[in-house]
């Protein structure tokens, strides 16, 4: 849903800056080039921009990057699929959608902790984005919360996720529910 909301237009991946980046022409001299990567450093540093954004990413590079990741994962090559998906959280760290692939790659990996933080990752960058989002991210961790006999926490989670959805739903269903 939210790869065919990317290709439409409808979604954004990349945090625009609050200063946007320029490009350089030819005619900038080396000191120049210098002091816009500094700038760049510097804007990521102070939370003002992702590394992706400051590098030039646009949603199509990370879309593409992210498809290349899920063709690994078709492909059975796991190990490749989770380091394409670390780098995509290095550029964008804000992405749900990056986190949950980051973590069903780890956990098919058997890397329980990498798997646990990538999901806890995605549900706390959802909880800034929607609703939806976040429900998906929610019931993926329960998923796999089961999985590890974490009941207690699957529970919660599912919980949770459902009264998300059930707001969303007219009164006479909520009620009904």
């Amino acid at each position: 849903q939210w790869v065919a909301q990317l290709k439409a237009g409808k979604l954004s991946l990349v945090r625009q800056d609050r200063k946007r980046n320029s490009p350089v022409t030819d005619a900038a001299t080396e000191d120049a080039l210098q002091q816009t990567l500094a700038d760049r450093l510097a804007r990521v540093s102070e939370g003002e921009s992702t590394l992706g954004a400051a590098m030039g990413f646009g949603d199509e590079e990370l879309l593409t990057m992210f498809e290349q990741g899920e063709q690994l994962m078709t492909e059975g090559k796991i190990e490749q699929a989770h380091r394409v998906f670390g780098g995509l959280i290095a550029l964008e760290p804000r992405v749900p959608l990056f986190h949950l692939a980051a973590a069903t790659a780890a956990e098919l990996l058997t890397l329980k902790r990498s798997a646990r933080r990538h999901f806890d990752d995605a549900v706390r960058c959802a909880e800034k984005l929607d609703a939806d989002l976040l429900a998906a991210s929610l019931l993926r961790r329960s998923r796999f919360l089961f999985v590890q006999e974490d009941f207690d926490g699957a529970r919660e989670d599912v919980v949770r996720a459902v009264s998300l959805t059930v707001a969303e739903w007219p009164q006479a269903e909520r009620d009904q529910a």
